[in-house]
Parts: structure tokens; C-alpha cells; sequence
């Protein structure tokens, strides 16, 4: 249980810092020249992202998921919601585009619990 917890909190942290990576990638090239403060942050989010998601994947393994695929589709997943609900914009999607979304989550948890280890 204890590693389940720890990997959890590992690939939440991975994937919100890396959400903001991507939020201010970007911003990154808005205008002629580029944006000196996003490129920063968005490389500091991508820093922080990577360390979080290299220490997830020794817990990941402890718990039983070794597939590459399935480490990276929970990782991808994780950080595509945390885009969504930082950005906000996901609120305003039409619903046959949430609901494909949410098919694309059930998707991936299909493939985790049935080839994920």
C-alpha cells in the first residue's frame, strides 16, 4: 500500500510539473522573440517533471507495472488531465469531445490492468 501511495504522488507531481512545461512551452514563442521568463519556467517545470517521473518508475515496478507502454500511457495520461484542468479550457469542450476523452482514459486503463505487467 505504501508504494502504491508513493507512486501515485510521484506521477501526480511528474505529471503537474510537466503540464506547466507545456502550459509555458506555449507561450514560449508568442510574439517575434522569445519569451525569456516562459522558456524558464517551462524548462524548470520539464525538470522537475522528468526527476519525478525517472523515481515513479522504481515504484512502478515495485507494485508490478514493468511495461515501458504502460508506464509512459499512465504518465501521458496523468499529465494530459493536468493540462486540461489547469488550462480550463477542457470545461468548455462539447461533450462528444469529453466523452472521447474519457474513452481514451478508459481505454488506457484497460490496457494496464490486462498487459500493464
Amino acid at each position: 500500500m505504501k508504494d502504491l501511495i508513493i507512486t501515485s504522488g510521484l506521477i501526480l507531481s511528474s505529471a503537474i510539473m510537466d503540464s506547466q512545461g507545456f502550459l509555458h512551452a506555449a507561450n514560449i514563442w508568442k510574439g517575434r522573440n522569445v519569451n525569456t521568463p516562459e522558456l524558464f519556467l517551462s524548462a524548470a517545470g520539464f525538470a522537475g517533471g522528468i526527476a519525478a517521473y525517472w523515481l515513479s518508475i522504481k515504484y512502478l515496478n515495485r507494485i508490478g507495472v514493468i511495461s515501458p507502454e504502460i508506464q509512459t500511457s499512465i504518465w501521458m495520461v496523468t499529465t494530459l488531465v493536468g493540462i486540461a484542468l489547469v488550462n480550463r479550457e477542457f470545461f468548455s469542450w462539447q461533450s462528444i469531445d469529453k466523452a472521447v476523452a474519457l474513452g481514451v482514459l478508459a481505454g488506457i486503463g484497460w490496457l494496464a490492468t490486462r498487459v500493464g505487467s
